[in-house]
């Protein structure tokens, strides 16, 4: 399963604006991962009517189960201030430019 993560070849925006857009983010990912909506349910331990509402952004869904949905695909959410550069890198890769100097 892990493997077919390096295959993906498009994916929504990464700016998400509405409960849509993060849903289209899901299922993008899980359909690039060849994940069966029924099986990534029940590896997220969440039920498949949840996980359709969420990848369809049809309702509120509780941030607990967000983030065990998106933990499951391998997602990470990542929040900025708006108009800020994003610098995602690890604080390992920090830690060996820190050394460096």
């Amino acid at each position: 399963m892990a493997g077919k993560f390096s295959k993906i070849t498009h994916f929504p925006s990464p700016k998400i604006s509405s409960a849509r857009e993060l849903g289209q983010w899901i299922r993008a990912r899980r359909v690039a991962a060849g994940i069966r909506i029924d099986d990534a349910a029940a590896l997220s331990n969440v039920s498949v009517q949840l996980l359709s509402d969420l990848e369809n952004g049809n309702r509120s869904v509780g941030i607990d189960k967000v983030f065990a949905v998106i933990n499951c695909l391998g997602l990470d959410l990542i929040v900025k201030q708006r108009g800020e550069d994003l610098d995602i890198r690890s604080e390992e890769t920090e830690a060996d430019d820190a050394e460096k100097n």
